[in-house]
């Protein structure tokens, strides 16, 4: 399962901490490769989400060694030795666009628009995933996603099968 982590130090410097989690098979050929949307549903242009991310740090979760990775686009990340390790991917994210389309933070509010923030790994879109939200225990939860704990969401797979109807 891929694991999807949100957090903020200072809610004031507008910037989450995110972490993506993933293990990689060992028999995995091809590097991991991460790639943030750089369009959004609904929107027919393509946008820069990339520009909002800052401090990316790959390190295998078990030892904490950090990995080594290419930048190959404004969007997409190369991680050469990722196989059979369970590689986690932390960045800041500058969340301040208060639009229908933007994320935002501030010392009372999170609003987030996953396609601008999370990077996912090619070719894995499809296996299910969790996000977990770390936030002041005074705030409210409004999320559509289904609930797997009070700050733990596990969003619904759709099979991209042919029986699938």
């Amino acid at each position: 399962m891929i694991h999807y982590h949100v957090s903020f130090e200072n809610p004031l410097t507008f910037y989450l901490q995110i972490q993506l989690t993933l293990t990689v098979p060992a028999e995995a050929t091809e590097a991991l490769e991460l790639q943030l949307p750089a369009w959004r549903p609904g929107r027919y242009e393509l946008q820069n989400f990339a520009q909002k991310i800052q401090r990316v740090v790959i390190d295998d979760a078990d030892s904490g060694e950090v990995l080594s990775y290419r930048k190959l686009t404004k969007d997409r990340w190369q991680v050469a030795d990722a196989a059979g390790r369970t590689v986690r991917v932390r960045y800041n994210f500058y969340a301040h666009q208060m639009d229908a389309g933007g994320s935002w933070l501030d010392e009372s509010q999170l609003y987030i628009n996953g396609v601008q923030c999370f990077m996912y790994a090619e070719g894995r879109q499809q296996e299910p995933c969790e996000l977990t939200l770390e936030l002041p225990e005074s705030w409210q939860i409004a999320c559509g996603l289904p609930q797997k704990a009070p700050t733990c969401f596990r969003p619904t797979v759709l099979s991209t099968s042919s029986n699938a109807r």
